[in-house]
């Protein structure tokens, strides 16, 4: 009930949630799994920078390190030796910029990455 009221204001942040709810542990002990696991639940909300790993120039989910790449196509038009219209596939791997880890649900902050 008390849980209820606690998600009711939309104005308070994750932070002040997630410290209730450490505090309501202590009062109701009884319901220890149940609010550790709203606890965890709310530091997934929580937006975490992602990895950047400089050898594999690659991104990386911060909580479970699944990829957040993803493979883009693009077709290019170029006249060969003959005159002739030729087009090229180029496959390149760049950075999702999903909100949200597929694997895990983590938030994923990406604000200092260019885009």
């Amino acid at each position: 009930m008390v849980i209820v009221g606690v998600f009711d204001n939309m104005a308070m942040n994750i932070e002040d949630c997630i410290n209730i709810l450490f505090d309501m542990d202590k009062i109701y002990p009884v319901e220890y799994e149940a609010i550790g696991m709203a606890i965890k639940a709310l530091e997934y909300r929580k937006p975490m920078k992602v990895r950047y790993n400089d050898n594999t120039d690659k991104y990386s989910c911060p909580f479970c390190a699944s990829s957040l790449m993803k493979e883009e196509t693009e077709y290019i038009q170029d006249e060969n030796m003959d005159g002739e219209w030729e087009y090229y596939e180029c496959k390149e791997t760049v950075p999702s910029f999903v909100d949200y880890c597929p694997c895990c649900g983590q938030a994923l902050d990406w604000n200092d990455i260019e885009r």
